[in-house]
């Protein structure tokens, strides 16, 4: 991604399906550059300038466009790697999903770092005034909370709330919630719920409530939380929602969304919410998934039940070396034999399909 003479890029490292890790770099000082030359520029510097190689090469790179040296580069990393990497531009199903979300992340960092340089603390006063009347709200918006919900293929499902008062983080403030109700395979429900439990747990505490709360999300996710509003009594509190396909802002009661210059210092101070509810959202449901995988790479094994796999992290301390270990030092483990230990390391070691 790239806005003027600034630049971001992101890769995320995925293995069957599953986000083990992502690389995030910015660049400054970018001239006449088109996004495809950032790409070409990026790619060779972490495959081919970097003293690691950029790590194992993985069995396929998917892309967000074409670049010129494409197939001399394609060429190079298989004769690298000593089997082939392919190079592919996804146009559909789960690949083009990975794809997006890197474009999107990538996005994500480039906004946060314009924002920051933007929102100097001398000028949030006047941001909040000018956000304000932007919004034709009756009051400043001095405390602001935003709800962002993410989810991994539907599981671990999550809701953030980030806090902002006077224009900057209050993580005193930050909340989050795992999403328990019937709206675990709805992002709609599940947007009610997390707002229904937010803002109900700050009226039973006596909490000052937000002037404003913005949802990542569009109109479905805005329609959704407004009944929640008036079921739980509170028309202090003004409801918008941050589209991300054209940063559409809509406002509860407003059917036409408003937009504004994507420089404009009210949107800038709505996307640095937006983005930091979103990555306060991600960081949890990696912790949470990370924690699941864990678990279950040893629970898919037969004869490893919970005393065992206890066991087995215990003495090793991770999967992955566990995977490293023997089959003397695994059956050295109490509950474990010889014949199990090569079962567990055959199956830890069976998988080594790449992408990224």
């Amino acid at each position: 991604a790239r806005d003027g003479s600034m630049g971001s890029a992101v890769l995320l490292r995925v293995r069957n399906g599953t986000l083990l890790g992502s690389e995030s770099h910015r660049y400054s000082d970018l001239e006449n550059e088109s996004e495809a030359e950032l790409l070409e520029a990026f790619m060779t510097w972490h495959y081919l300038g970097r003293p690691d190689g950029g790590g194992d090469l993985p069995a396929e790179i998917l892309l967000p466009r074409r670049f010129p040296g494409w197939k001399v580069f394609e060429q190079v990393l298989s004769e690298r790697s000593g089997t082939r990497v392919r190079l592919r531009v996804p146009e559909r199903g789960e690949k083009l999903r990975m794809a997006r979300l890197a474009a999107t992340n990538a996005r994500h960092l480039l906004e946060e770092r314009v924002t920051a340089l933007e929102v100097a603390p001398d000028r949030a006063e006047e941001i909040l005034y000018e956000l304000q009347d932007r919004l034709r709200m009756k009051v400043v918006p001095r405390l602001i909370a935003c709800l962002d919900v993410s989810h991994t293929q539907g599981s671990e499902l999550v809701a953030s709330v980030i806090v902002f008062e006077n224009g900057e983080p209050k993580r005193g403030l930050y909340r989050r919630m795992r999403i328990r109700g019937e709206g675990r395979n709805d992002d709609y429900r599940s947007m009610a719920e997390a707002s229904e439990r937010y803002l109900g747990r700050r009226l039973r505490e006596g909490d000052p409530l937000p002037e404003l709360l913005v949802l990542d999300g569009g109109r479905g996710q805005l329609s959704a939380v407004e009944p929640i509003l008036k079921e739980l009594g509170v028309p202090e509190v003004n409801l918008i929602a941050l589209a991300k396909k054209n940063e559409d802002i809509l406002i509860s009661g407003r059917k036409e969304p408003l937009r504004l210059p994507r420089r404009d210092p009210a949107l800038r101070l709505l996307q640095r919410l937006r983005n930091e509810a979103h990555r306060f959202a991600i960081s949890y449901n990696r912790h949470l998934r990370g924690r699941r995988t864990v678990w279950s790479a040893l629970e898919e094994i037969p004869g490893v039940g919970p005393s065992r796999q206890r066991a087995l992290l215990t003495r090793f301390g991770s999967v992955k070396a566990i995977r490293k270990g023997s089959v003397d030092a695994l059956s050295a483990v109490p509950g474990v034999s010889t014949i199990l230990a090569r079962r567990i390391l055959s199956r830890l070691r069976a998988d080594d399909g790449r992408a990224e």
